[in-house]
């Protein structure tokens, strides 16, 4: 029997390229690279296979990219599961198709998969000036007496700033959700607003829910494509 290494190398050196398991930025260096090295030999078809729960979204994004950029017509084929990120790079193929039983979920960009260290500590330093502010915005409202038209501007002015600082400590996961959010939409002729609200539900889709969704092409059931 062939060991994994080698099993990966003889389909790869036959157009196939099998993605697996959790993405992570190995996950997509080496997916780069098996696509570039696919270019290389002049290939003009290739074929993916998904098999994966999803993962690290800027890795899964990069192989997005990878795979709008290449010259290859990829066939991307979901084999039992196509969750999270690993649905959007399914999207970069050329035509998407599933197995029957195949499952693909989509849903909202979770913070914790970007930087969950980074976001923790923007959040905190925000809440802390937020906190210090807060006395001073008491004793400004204390001098202010009953004049109920300038305590509602401190008061409006101090949240203002607060979403301001939340803001800023969000623009990267949103811009993210943004770009996936545009990729399903390229991909499945939905609107915005109807592809928002199936990402807040969680959706795991059946391959034949895939279809009418427009996520995929076609249902292999026991034809050879």
């Amino acid at each position: 029997m062939l060991e994994k290494k080698d099993l990966v190398s003889d389909m790869l050196s036959k157009g196939i390229i099998y993605l697996e398991g959790k993405i992570t930025s190995d996950t997509a260096r080496e997916f780069c690279m098996a696509v570039a090295w696919l270019e290389s030999q002049n290939r003009e078809k290739a074929k993916l296979y998904i098999d994966s729960i999803g993962g690290n979204v800027i890795a899964g994004l990069d192989m997005y990219d990878m795979l709008r950029h290449t010259k290859i017509s990829v066939e991307g084929i979901v084999c039992r599961q196509a969750h999270s990120i690993a649905s959007v790079i399914l999207q970069g193929c050329t035509v998407r198709y599933a197995l029957e039983h195949a499952e693909i979920q989509i849903h909202s960009l979770r913070v914790s998969e970007m930087s969950l260290d980074k976001y923790d500590a923007d959040i905190n330093s925000t809440l802390d000036r937020a906190r210090g502010e807060v006395c001073t915005i008491a004793e400004a409202i204390a001098r202010q007496g009953n004049d109920i038209g300038k305590i509602s501007d401190l008061i409006n002015s101090f949240i203002t700033k607060i979403e301001g600082d939340l803001s800023k400590t969000l623009g990267g996961p949103r811009e993210k959700q943004q770009s996936i959010v545009d990729i399903y939409k390229l991909r499945t002729g939905k609107e915005e607003g109807e592809i928002r609200e199936t990402l807040r539900m969680d959706k795991a889709m059946s391959a034949k829910e895939a279809r009418e969704f427009g996520l995929i092409d076609e249902i292999i059931t026991s034809y050879k494509i």
